[in-house]
């Protein structure tokens, strides 16, 4: 196979990829729990940790701080 050959394969899976990664079955606003739902992170400013809930790290005992 030519290199111009694999380079048109790669493509063609990487589309395709792409294309499945991308579709949803839910609408969004459509409810259910579905996972469109916005759920605020949490981390730790000392070192990282992460939560999906406020509340105190439970390595080194600082507030967990909602993540932009």
């Amino acid at each position: 196979m030519s290199t111009r050959g694999i380079a048109a394969v790669v493509l063609t899976i990487a589309v395709a990829f792409g294309a499945g990664c991308s579709s949803s079955d839910s609408k969004p606003g459509s409810g259910g729990g579905t996972g469109t739902e916005k759920t605020t992170e949490y981390g730790c400013p000392t070192h990282g940790g992460h939560a999906t809930k406020p509340g105190k790290c439970p390595v080194c005992g600082a507030d967990m701080v909602p993540h932009k």
